[in-house]
């Protein structure tokens, strides 16, 4: 069983993690989403999740946000 977690800063639902958070589900795996501006909550969650999978719902213009936290994500797992 797979954990997975979504970060967002966006505070609206995201048809693409919610979809792919459903179909996951049904297969017995675990999803989370975390949606902060805060770069401490993404920190914090890695640490408390320790997910296995990290996704991003990327849209334009938010694609720098996207990659900062995704170096984030990479300095702060395994």
């Amino acid at each position: 069983m797979a954990k997975l977690v979504f970060f967002q800063n966006l505070y609206y639902e995201c048809q693409g993690p919610m979809s792919i958070s459903a179909v996951l589900k049904i297969g017995g795996h675990s999803c989370n989403a975390v949606i902060s501006n805060e770069k401490e909550a993404f920190i914090k969650a890695l640490n408390k999740l320790k997910p296995e999978m990290v996704g991003f719902s990327c849209l334009t213009g938010n694609h720098k946000w996207d990659l900062e936290i995704a170096g984030l994500v990479k300095e702060n797992s395994d």
